[in-house]
């Protein structure tokens, strides 16, 4: 790149990292030939039920749409999840394994599946589609009772944004609806003693120019606590169920239970809450998950972007079909020594490029504040202006403690290299 014979900023990650950018032949035929297939008449016709999907802005790959309704005198919940039908084993499905997940650089994704079929299976507003969807009435307290999955075809009418979703009259209606079943469950895993809290999302932009220009986008307001809170409980849902069922799939398992419930705003105490937390584990068993204060909990609402969502879809589906299992327990055991470390590779990747645009505007911008996080060799300091953890030079004899407010300068943000801080006399 220094000598010109590369682009200026060119994204090495997938390269050097060993992440796939192409589809074979095998696997395109497969994926054209998904995409040009008809409505699945299977399931429950709930396409006259109004449903919204939210997402955050530029969201592409949609995997959830939810509906509030009243039948039979009665407020319903309906929970709609993405059922893409891929060929277990076959050409396309190998490659979305080997994937793992879709990764998101700021300037470009590499998606698990080829677009044709986001845009066959996603539930796009105005789109007839097939959905693995959760049911259930919603009691006088708010939370929803005895539900069910089932089989659906589903027609999205809105795709709308977390910040301006309840401007729209039927995502209004939505959120308005379901706003009590939120606040119960809420409200129930908290008793539970969970950690619960708010992230706000660094988003790495670019003006005319390319240069970086980072932003944060609030995790707070009711369609994102919302969506949140009901992709939550369709996860844990689907894990009852499966246990229930005895089939096996990735469960996420924290066993130790964490005494009294958190609740907490500020991102510099969640990252140091987060420190104290008891290890949590993956496992194909199911086991509660105490930080997240529910019985059991497995990720299962992202199966066009996560191939473990699209593990435990594709267990649930055989159990709603009286089918033996997708997958034997020893076959889950094999896909969970390989998939978890696909993932940390994509997220580890993902960060590292958020590095280095970050890395290219810090250059020049003189002195910040910020909370010394970390001591020793890997000091660091949290910069509140973006919600970001760097790493920091202390030097030797500085006592501070963690949590002081510090003041520092950038020691070194070339990209491409170590980015650091320089902690100055406080």
């Amino acid at each position: 790149e220094a000598r010109g014979t590369l682009p200026a900023h060119v994204n090495e990650q997938p390269a050097r990292l060993g992440l796939p950018t192409t589809w074979n032949a095998a696997a395109r035929a497969e994926a054209s030939a998904a995409a040009a297939s008809e409505l699945d008449p299977r399931g429950l016709d709930l396409r006259e039920v109004p449903t919204v999907a939210i997402d955050a802005p530029g969201a592409d790959e949609v995997d959830d749409a939810l509906s509030f309704f009243v039948h039979e005198g009665r407020p319903h919940l309906a929970i709609h999840i993405a059922l893409p039908r891929i060929e277990v084993e076959g050409a396309l499905d190998k490659a979305a394994a080997a994937r793992a997940t879709s990764v998101y650089f700021p300037e470009q994704t590499l998606p698990m599946f080829p677009g044709e079929i986001t845009q066959r299976f996603g539930l796009e507003a105005g789109q007839e589609r097939e959905a693995l969807t959760y049911l259930a009435p919603l009691g006088a307290e708010g939370l929803p009772e005895a539900g069910r999955f089932t089989r659906a075809r589903v027609r999205v009418d809105r795709h709308l944004e977390f910040t301006s979703a309840d401007q729209d009259p039927l995502g209004k209606e939505v959120i308005e609806g379901l706003r009590p079943a939120v606040e119960a469950l809420n409200a129930r895993r908290l008793a539970r003693g969970a950690f619960l809290h708010r992230t706000p999302n660094l988003k790495i932009e670019f003006d005319a120019s390319g240069a970086p220009e980072p932003r944060l986008l609030s995790v707070e307001g009711p369609a994102q606590d919302l969506v949140s809170e009901l992709m939550i409980f369709y996860n844990e849902r689907l894990a009852l169920a499966l246990a229930e069922a005895e089939r096996s799939a990735f469960f996420r398992v924290q066993a130790k239970e964490l005494g009294a419930p958190r609740v907490l705003e500020d991102v510099f105490a969640v990252l140091q809450g987060r420190r104290s937390l008891p290890p949590a584990r993956v496992q194909v068993d199911p086991g509660p998950q105490h930080t997240m204060g529910v019985d059991a909990y497995v990720q299962s609402s992202s199966p066009l972007r996560r191939y473990g969502d699209l593990i435990a879809q594709r267990q649930l589906l055989s159990v709603l079909d009286d089918a033996p299992a997708a997958y034997s327990e020893d076959e889950v055991r094999e896909l969970l020594a390989a998939l978890p470390k696909r993932e940390r590779r994509a997220r580890g990747a993902e960060d590292e490029r958020q590095r280095y645009h970050l890395s290219r505007w810090l250059r020049g911008k003189g002195r910040f504040q910020g909370r010394l996080s970390r001591r020793g060799s890997r000091a660091a300091v949290f910069l509140d202006a973006w919600q970001r953890e760097l790493p920091a030079h202390l030097k030797r004899g500085d006592e501070r403690p963690v949590g002081t407010w510090v003041e520092v300068e950038v020691q070194s943000a070339e990209p491409r290299r170590a980015l650091q801080l320089r902690i100055l006399a406080g």
